[in-house]
């Protein structure tokens, strides 16, 4: 049903947290309350956080950025919870947060802020830049090259001077190639 809700509540050890819809079997957004998001955000900043399935990170940071974007989640718990990200490799918590900051990326383009969200999102971003080249390899899987691709684009649209100066490089020498055929 179409925008009902559903509030379980569930009696949780005190330091315990807890994870609804696990791998995503089901189609509904979750909310926690304010204790268990900061026991998920503090266990996903801690070295544990690979021990939560990739899909159910990508779930969480789905989660927690859609319901702030629609004021039911203060955006400060949404951010902090996407601070593990510098440490995050797997493709898919990547493309559910970006899909979602591309709301953020919309709003905030052309504000006195849109500077520090750049900063904020390129200090995520920057690890997995750095290990994901430029240049592909034969042996890279499809979703390792998703993974590249959306990475690229996103540093390059955060005007990453690395990655638009290799952006260019690149272009030129496809270009030329085309051209001198």
């Amino acid at each position: 049903m179409r925008g009902s809700s559903l509030k379980i509540n569930r009696p949780t050890e005190e330091n315990k947290w807890f994870i609804f819809n696990p791998q995503q079997i089901g189609f509904y957004r979750v909310n926690y309350d304010d204790n268990n998001w900061y026991l998920l955000i503090n266990y996903l900043e801690s070295e544990g956080y690979e021990k939560i399935a990739a899909v159910n990170r990508a779930q969480l940071l789905d989660d927690v950025l859609n319901l702030a974007q629609a004021g039911v989640l203060k955006y400060s718990t949404a951010l902090e919870l996407t601070q593990y990200m510098e440490k995050e490799a797997d493709y898919i918590p990547w493309y559910s947060a970006l899909n979602a900051f591309s709301f953020l990326n919309l709003r905030l383009t052309g504000t006195d802020i849109y500077p520090l969200f750049q900063e904020y999102l390129w200090k995520l971003i920057q690890n997995v830049y750095e290990e994901l080249a430029f240049e592909e390899s034969d042996a890279d899987s499809h979703v390792t090259q998703l993974h590249c691709s959306l990475i690229i684009q996103w540093a390059c649209n955060l005007e990453h001077e690395h990655c638009i100066e290799t952006a260019k490089q690149k272009f030129s020498t496809v270009y030329n190639g085309i051209m001198n055929n």
